[in-house]
């Protein structure tokens, strides 16, 4: 059975019978927990939004992306030497620390001509935005894991008189149509997001780290046991 990725937005036509009201618009893919986000990652970072910049490929047959460069403080999983989109500045003093980027292509931005080509539910990003995401590697490049899921928006909160400031992470997830298996059956049904508990940044690294410390220990099973349609990006 082919494994299919946690990124991959379904197909409405796939699932007629299980979500008969879904909108057409809307992104729908697998609802994951973190630990599965991080077993099926081949990267996770923690950064700041460098740039985002159009690359308009309508002219190959290839619609409009965005490019997201990320400098990156933290890898908490993967080889990033070895990824293509991986770019270091020359640097090392105390001054002039070597920057570390990483950039990957995501479906959806405005061309020159003023086109938009956007998907709804999709993970977003701004300049200067600090976030920890998962990516996945496809046959067409990196993707986030699991559309929304995948990235979590840093927040600092200024602690009170003479008290530390804290990292928060949040998930932003409204934009989304998230599915579930129902019981022990094959069929999916439709979740709503629910509000999770504020979680911390330290808090996430360390579960993160656990996790991939695991995996490092017992391999991962291959998400194969749901019969899907879909499209990639």
């Amino acid at each position: 059975m082919q494994r299919r990725s946690l990124s991959l937005a379904l197909t409405l036509t796939a699932l007629p019978l299980l979500l008969p009201s879904m909108p057409a618009q809307a992104m729908t893919v697998l609802q994951v927990d973190t630990g599965t986000l991080t077993d099926h990652a081949a990267l996770i970072l923690y950064g700041s939004v460098q740039s985002t910049r159009v690359v308009d490929r309508r002219g190959e047959g290839r619609s409009i992306w965005t490019e997201i460069t990320l400098e990156v403080r933290e890898v908490w999983k993967g080889d990033l030497g070895a990824a293509p989109g991986f770019h270091s500045e020359p640097g090392g003093s105390a001054t002039h620390p070597v920057q570390k980027t990483f950039s990957w292509l995501q479906l959806g931005g405005t061309g020159k001509d003023g086109i938009t080509v956007a998907v709804p539910g999709a993970s977003t990003f701004a300049a200067a935005e600090e976030v920890v995401v998962f990516l996945e590697r496809t046959s067409q490049g990196y993707v986030v894991s699991g559309g929304p899921q995948g990235k979590y928006t840093v927040k600092t909160v200024r602690g009170l008189a003479g008290s530390a400031s804290s990292q928060t992470v949040t998930r932003d997830l409204g934009g989304a149509h998230l599915l579930a298996p129902q019981g022990n059956t094959q069929q999916l049904h439709a979740v709503v997001p629910t509000q999770a508990a504020v979680q911390t940044l330290a808090a996430l690294r360390t579960e993160v780290v656990a996790r991939v410390h695991a995996q490092a220990m017992t391999p991962v099973k291959p998400l194969g046991s749901l019969k899907i349609q879909g499209t990639h990006p």
